[in-house]
């Protein structure tokens, strides 16, 4: 489904960075390693949130323009992995 497509993508993206970022400004500004983890854990799960969110409300955005795609989905159907099968 396409809404879970464009909410995971944004929400994996955003928490990765935000754990990367939090790790490098702790170290650089001297903190323990027991703070840096902690900090960057809590980071990693909000923006994860809030990227999961934004991704919800973009595809709701944007949905009556992309049609086209859940409807090309339901036509050809799904295979095991939930990817659309390609023609040959």
């Amino acid at each position: 489904m396409f809404i879970n497509w464009i909410s995971r993508k944004l929400s994996y993206a955003l928490s990765v960075w935000a754990g990367c970022l939090a790790m490098i400004i702790g170290f650089l500004s001297g903190r323990t390693l027991s703070v840096i983890l902690t900090r960057s854990v809590i980071a990693f799960i909000l923006f994860g949130i809030l990227g999961y969110v934004a991704g919800w409300i973009i595809h709701w955005g944007v949905r009556p323009k992309l049609g086209f795609i859940d409807e090309e989905n339901e036509e050809e159907g799904d295979n095991e992995d939930g990817e659309a099968m390609e023609s040959l």
